[in-house]
C-alpha cells in the first residue's frame, strides 16, 4: 500500500507545545512573537509536510490515471459543466483546488466553480449511495476523500507561509499565522483520519531510531524487489498493476461489474502478506 507517515505530516511537539488558550482566546494559537522567535523550525515543517503530502498525491494521480482514461465516473449531475473528458488527476486537482499565493504572500484566484461543486456532488451522491456503489466508484470516492484532506491540508500549510512571507512588512502577519496553526493541526488530523478508513494508504505511527532504521531497510528491499519485478514494464504498466491490486480490494461479490476488471495486474502472491512483506510490496512504492 501507499504510505503516509505521521512524522513527516503531524505537528512538531515544538510547535504544538505553543499553543495556548487565555480567558480572551479560549481557542488555542500561538502568539505572534512564539511564531517569529520559532519561525525556521515552522518553516522548515511546513516544506517537509507539504513534500511529503504531494509525493503521497502524485502516487495516487498516477494510479488514478492508469486505470481510468477519463473523470467520467465524477459526473453524477448531466447538466454539470466540468470538464470530465480529463483524466482523473486533472478533474480533482480542479475540483478540491490548493489555495496557492505568489512570492509576495499575496493569493491567487484558482477556483474553477463547476469542478468543486462537481466534486461536492460526487461526495454527496457516493455518502447517499454508499451500500450500492460499483467497485470503481468505491475507490474513486476513496481516493476522492483523500486528496481532498491532503488538498485542503497543503492550503493551510500554504497559508501559515504566506502570512510568513508577508510579515517581513507586516508584523501583525506573525499573529495571523499563530491563528492559523491549529487549523492546520486540524487538517491534518483529518488527512490521517482518512487514510485510517482508506483501502489505498496505510499510515505509518511515529517511529523510534530502531523501528525507522527497519522501516528504511525494508523500503530498501522494496525497491530492489520493484527493480527485478518491472523489468522491461513500462512506467504505465506499473502503474496499471498497481490499480489492479488496489481495486481487488473492493471485490465482493455482489459489486456491480466494473471497468478494467478484466485486466491482469501480473501481482506477485506476496502482496498478500502484511506488516513486514507488505512494506516490501513488489510495487515497490513506499512514500
Amino acid at each position: 500500500m501507499m504510505k503516509i507517515k505521521q512524522d513527516k505530516i503531524a505537528l512538531p511537539g515544538g510547535i504544538e507545545s505553543l499553543m495556548q488558550v487565555s480567558d480572551d482566546n479560549p481557542i488555542a494559537t500561538i502568539s505572534g512573537d512564539d511564531v517569529q522567535t520559532n519561525e525556521a523550525m515552522i518553516r522548515a515543517y511546513i516544506k517537509t509536510c507539504r513534500q511529503h503530502l504531494e509525493a503521497l498525491k502524485a502516487e495516487l494521480y498516477k494510479v488514478l490515471d492508469a486505470g481510468y482514461p477519463t473523470a467520467e465516473l465524477y459526473r453524477t449531475d448531466p447538466a454539470s459543466t466540468a470538464d470530465f473528458s480529463v483524466k482523473p488527476s486533472a478533474f480533482l486537482e480542479k475540483a478540491y483546488t490548493v489555495q496557492a499565493y505568489d512570492e509576495k504572500g499575496a493569493g491567487i484566484e484558482n477556483r474553477d466553480q463547476p469542478h468543486i461543486k462537481a466534486g461536492t456532488d460526487f461526495s454527496s451522491y457516493c455518502e447517499q449511495n454508499r451500500d450500492t456503489l460499483s467497485n470503481d466508484l468505491l475507490l474513486s470516492n476513496d481516493a476522492s476523500k483523500i486528496i481532498g484532506s491532503i488538498n485542503s491540508a497543503i492550503s493551510q500549510l500554504n497559508k501559515v507561509e504566506a502570512s510568513l512571507t508577508k510579515a517581513v512588512k507586516n508584523q501583525d502577519e506573525y499573529e495571523i499565522a499563530g491563528g492559523s496553526i491549529p487549523v492546520l493541526k486540524g487538517c491534518i488530523e483529518t488527512v490521517l483520519d482518512q487514510a485510517a478508513e482508506s483501502k489505498l494508504v496505510k499510515i505509518v505511527p511515529n517511529q523510534n531510531f530502531i523501528q525507522k532504521l527497519l522501516s528504511l531497510l525494508s523500503d530498501i528491499v522494496s525497491k530492489i524487489g520493484s527493480f527485478f519485478l518491472n523489468l522491461g514494464k513500462s512506467e504505465e504498466e506499473q502503474n496499471l498493476a498497481k490499480f489492479t491490486f488496489f481495486k481487488d480490494k473492493y471485490q465482493t461479490a455482489s459489486r456491480i461489474p466494473s471497468v478494467g476488471s478484466t485486466q491482469d495486474a501480473e501481482l506477485s502472491d506476496t502482496e498478500e502478506l502484511d506488516d513486514v512483506k507488505e512494506n516490501s510490496t513488489p510495487q515497490g512504492f513506499p512514500i
